[in-house]
């Protein structure tokens, strides 16, 4: 509508003005042209811009749809490296975008480097800033009671940057998805994959608390087949809740049931990955102890 108006009120505007020019006696073509014309086309040419900046924020907010990909949080540094745009930006644009409505329930951590989609996952970060501040402290307490030693003893947990304690939150909420799931599917076949399922995921997340460093190595494991793995837990849940259970019903059930057990298999091979140093580690100290004691003659 801000095109047409611009263009064709527009138009009339310098005809009226040509015409007036040609004639110079014309006083009314000027005083339409000046009263009725040009407030028309200024009207209609701030119309267009206001719907070239509405066109232009629905598509930078279906990117960052696009980007966040089924998640819950994303942090802005990912927002700025898809989108081309420097973080600042990207801060007051979401900022902009959540004020007008595009991201009902989203805000921005703390630190204004992560936009939180939901309020479930906004209150595990709350949790989990909550337990680190904690632990800080306690850390604290420790060094200064500490403090007539000669060295400052370290801390075992490692400092868990903001990135590792937003996929713990995320990880807190899926264990607790997945626990909830169980206890509405009474059946023990699917009870049984999914406490198998809460138990590898667990231990995945809880590896990650103090190893940190292996982030990497589980990045398409939460980025990717832990969504679509617990989109079936809820499908599935959705469907047994049915009261009339169609053929169709019952074949979508039977297929993730199996595909459960494919899924529990996969996760619990990358668990066991994730034991991989550990496992070199022990087999290079058992050969390097057997060769002393075979040096030493007090093996066979």
């Amino acid at each position: 509508m801000g095109c047409l108006g611009t263009a064709g009120f527009g138009l009339c505007l310098l005809l009226m003005v040509a015409l007036w020019l040609s004639d110079l006696g014309m006083l009314l073509l000027l005083w339409l042209a000046l009263l009725f014309f040009l407030p028309l086309t200024a009207v209609s040419a701030a119309v267009l811009l206001h719907g070239r900046s509405v066109r232009d924020r629905n598509r930078r907010a279906r990117l960052y749809w696009n980007l966040l990909g089924g998640r819950t949080y994303i942090s802005l540094r990912e927002l700025a490296s898809g989108s081309g745009r420097n973080i600042e930006y990207i801060r007051r644009d979401l900022q902009e975008m959540i004020h007008r409505g595009y991201f009902p329930q989203a805000r921005l951590d703390a630190n204004r480097d992560t936009l939180i989609l939901d309020l479930e996952t906004y209150r595990l970060y709350l949790a989990a800033q909550e337990q680190a501040a904690h632990r800080d402290e306690q850390e604290k307490g420790e060094k200064q009671t500490a403090g007539a030693q000669e060295e400052p003893q370290k801390t075992e947990t490692p400092e868990l940057s903001p990135e590792v304690r937003e996929v713990l939150a995320e990880g807190a909420r899926v264990v607790t998805l997945i626990r909830e799931a169980n206890d509405d599917l009474p059946e023990k076949e699917i009870s049984d994959k999914l406490d198998r399922l809460e138990a590898i995921v667990k231990r995945i997340f809880e590896i990650l608390t103090t190893e940190p460093d292996k982030l990497p190595d589980i990045r398409r494991f939460i980025q990717y087949y832990l969504p679509t793995t617990c989109k079936l837990v809820q499908v599935y849940r959705d469907l047994d809740r049915e009261s009339i259970q169609t053929e169709n019903m019952v074949k979508s059930k039977a297929q993730i049931l199996d595909t459960l057990d494919t899924i529990n298999q996969a996760f619990e091979k990358l668990l066991d990955g994730l034991y991989a140093d550990t496992a070199m580690d022990v087999a290079s100290d058992i050969s390097v102890l057997e060769t002393l004691l075979a040096q030493e003659g007090l093996t066979k």
